[in-house]
C-alpha cells in the first residue's frame, strides 16, 4: 500500500488498479510519527557540523516500496532542515548533497516514476539542488525479488508497502507469487504481501538499525501472521500505533504503524502502544503467551482497576493453563467439498425414508439450546425447516462425518456476538459454518459447554480474537481460535467437584423450559464464578 501516481483512465479503472496493486497515497499524518521515532534519534546525534558531516557520509535510508516517494520526501525535509540549523551557511550545500545521497527508493510500478519526479523537483527547489544530487531517489525494481539498487544494509527502512493477499496475487501474478513463496519464511498460508515486506525490511536493516512501516492491522489478527510475528519477536518492538481508519481514501482497511529496532529486546522491554485515545505499555515478553498470529489484544487500553492492559491480567493463565486442543479435537463440520456433497442429499424430515441424522448449522445453535425445527436452518444459500441427511448415504460416502454425527460433542455457532455452545448427545450432523468439539472424555461435554458459554471465557475470546471477525455483534468463531482457549487444570484441588457442578448446571440450562428467568440467571452467575475459580 504505497503512494504512487494514478494512471490515466476512468475513476473506476483507477480505483480497481489501486485495489489490485495495493496502491494508495500515504498521508502525512502517517509519515511523520514514524519519522519521529526512526529518523529524529539519528538527527539528535548530529549536533554540530563535524558530527553532521560524519554521520551523513555513512547514513543510509531506504523505502523498498516507495511509490512516488512520500516517506523519502518527509525524511529529506527533516534532514535538510537539520543541516540548515547545525551547519554553517558556507558548508550547507555540500552537506545537503550528502543528505540527498542517503535516500534510496525502490518500486515495482513504472507509473510511480512520473509522480516521484514531481516530488523530487519539490525537494530540489527550496535548496538549490538538482535531481542529479539524489542519485538513489527512485530505482525501478522489485525489492522483494531483486537486489537491484540494494548494495548495502541500511540505518532506516521506512515506508508503506502494498497490502495484497496471496489469493489475489494468484489472479494478478501467479509466477511472482510462486517465487515469493520460495524465498520468504513468512509466505505461508494466505499470507499478505505486507508481511513479506516486513521480512525484507529486517533483511535490509543493519544490526541496531530501525524499521518503521505502515501495515494492515490484520498482521496482528490472522492465523498466517504467526510467521511474521515469529520474526518480530526476535527484535525489539518499539511501538505499535493504531491509525485512523479513514486515513486512506477508497481503502476499506485498518492500519497500524510499527517501529522496530533490529536487535534483541531487553528482558523487561515494554512496547509502547498508541491508541486513538490512550497510550500504554505492554511487556514484549507477554507476547509469548498470546495465541500465535493473534496479537490484537495488546491494543486494548488499560483497565481502570489495575492500570494494566486487560490481556496482561490473563498472561499467567494463557502461559500455563492447558488449551482446548489438548483435551479435544476441534474442527469444522465439513470441508467445502463435503458441504456441497451434503447439500445434494439434504431433505426435509417429513420426506425422509429410513434412518437419518439431523443437520444443524450456525443459525440454529444458541447457548444451551438447539433451535433445529423451531427456526429455519440455512445451508449454502438454501433454507430448510427440519433438514436431515440419510444415515446410510452418510456412512457410505462420508464415514468420518457419520461417526462424528453419532458421537457426543459440543456444537458451537461459527458466527455470533459471543460463543454459543450446546451439547449434542450424538444425533446431529454439524454443518459447515458451525464448529464441533469432540472431547477426549465425553463425560465432560456438559462441563465444557458451560465453560465455553461462561462470561470469563467469552471476555477472553473477544479480547484475543474479536479483530479476526466482523465486530462485537458478529465475531468469527472458528476451530483454530477455539482450540487455543484455556481450559481447567485437572490437577487443581477440587477441580473434579467443580467440573461436576458445571455439568449439573449445564444439564439444567439445557432443560431451560423448566426454569424461570431468575433461576437461569442464578445458574449462569454460578457458572461464571466456578470458571473464575478454576482459572485462578
Amino acid at each position: 500500500m504505497n503512494g504512487v501516481g494514478i494512471p490515466v483512465g476512468g475513476e473506476s479503472t483507477r480505483r480497481d488498479r489501486r485495489k489490485r496493486l495495493g496502491i494508495y497515497y500515504t498521508p502525512p499524518e502517517l509519515v511523520e510519527p514514524i519519522l519521529d521515532e526512526t529518523l529524529d534519534p539519528i538527527l539528535d546525534g548530529m549536533h554540530d557540523e563535524r558530527s553532521c558531516r560524519a554521520r551523513l557520509s555513512t547514513l543510509r535510508v531506504i523505502d523498498p516500496a516507495c511509490g512516488s516517494g512520500h516517506f523519502l520526501l518527509g525524511a529529506w525535509r527533516r534532514l535538510a532542515k537539520h543541516v540548515s540549523v547545525v551547519v554553517a551557511p558556507v558548508s550547507q550545500h555540500e552537506c545537503l548533497r550528502l543528505a540527498a545521497a542517503t535516500l534510496h527508493g525502490i518500486d515495482i510500478d513504472p507509473q510511480a516514476r512520473r509522480a516521484g519526479a514531481k516530488l523530487l523537483r519539490s525537494a530540489c527547489a527550496q535548496w538549490a539542488l538538482s535531481p542529479r544530487d539524489f542519485p538513489n531517489w527512485f530505482t525501478l525494481g522489485d525489492a522483494l525479488l531483486s537486489e537491484s539498487g540494494v548494495d548495502c544494509t541500511f540505518d532506516l527502512v521506512i515506508g508503506n508497502p502494498p497490502f495484497v493477499d496471496s489469493e489475489s496475487m494468484c489472479a494478478a501474478d501467479r509466477s511472482r507469487r510462486a517465487a515469493l513463496t520460495q524465498r520468504y519464511e513468512s509466505a505461508r498460508g494466505n499470507w499478505d504481501l505486507a508481511s513479506l515486506f516486513v521480512e525484507r525490511a529486517i533483511q535490509l536493516a543493519r544490526p541496531g538499525g530501525r524499521i518503521g512501516l505502515v501495515l494492515p492491522r490484520r498482521l496482528l489478527a490472522s492465523d498466517h501472521a504467526r510467521h511474521v510475528q515469529a520474526l518480530l519477536r526476535r527484535l525489539t518492538i518499539e511501538s505499535i500505533r493504531v491509525n485512523d481508519s479513514t486515513a486512506f481514501e477508497d481503502a476499506n482497511v485498518e492500519t497500524i504503524s510499527l517501529v522496530l529496532t533490529c536487535q534483541p529486546a531487553p528482558t523487561r522491554h515494554a512496547i509502547r502502544i498508541v491508541g486513538p485515545s490512550n497510550v500504554h505499555d505492554f511487556s514484549q515478553r507477554d507476547l509469548e503467551a498470546l495465541p500465535p498470529g493473534h496479537w490484537s489484544a495488546i491494543l486494548a487500553p488499560p483497565t481502570r482497576a489495575s492500570g494494566r492492559p486487560p490481556v496482561s491480567q490473563w498472561s499467567s493463565v494463557l502461559r500455563y493453563a492447558p488449551r482446548l486442543s489438548e483435551v479435544s479435537v476441534v474442527s469444522d463440520g465439513a470441508s467445502t467439498g463435503e458441504a456441497y456433497r451434503l447439500r445434494s442429499v439434504i431433505v426435509e424430515r417429513i420426506d425422509a425414508t429410513g434412518e437419518f441424522v439431523r443437520l444443524i448449522n450456525t443459525g440454529t445453535i444458541d447457548p444451551f439450546a438447539k433451535r433445529w425445527g423451531r427456526q429455519p436452518t440455512r445451508y449454502l444459500r438454501a433454507a430448510w425447516t427440519e433438514p436431515v441427511v440419510p444415515l446410510a448415504w452418510l456412512e457410505a460416502k462420508l464415514p468420518r462425518r457419520a461417526a462424528q454425527a453419532r458421537s457426543p460433542k459440543v456444537l458451537v455457532a461459527g458466527l455470533a456476538g459471543r460463543i454459543e455452545a450446546v451439547v449434542d448427545d450424538g444425533v446431529v450432523l454439524c454443518g459447515k459454518s458451525a464448529v464441533q468439539v469432540l472431547l477426549n472424555d465425553v463425560e465432560t461435554c456438559h462441563a465444557m459447554c458451560a465453560w465455553l458459554n461462561s462470561g470469563p471465557i467469552n471476555d477472553l475470546y473477544r479480547l484475543l480474537f474479536e479483530s479476526h471477525g466482523f465486530g462485537a455483534r458478529s465475531m468469527h468463531i472458528g476451530p483454530r481460535q477455539l482450540e487455543q482457549l484455556p481450559v481447567w487444570n485437572s490437577e487443581v484441588p477440587d477441580c473434579r467437584a467443580s467440573m461436576q457442578e458445571l455439568a449439573r448446571l449445564s444439564l439444567h440450562l439445557h432443560e431451560g423450559r423448566r426454569l424461570d428467568e431468575a433461576t437461569s440467571s442464578e445458574y449462569l452467575d454460578r457458572i461464571d464464578a466456578i470458571v473464575l475459580e478454576l482459572l485462578g
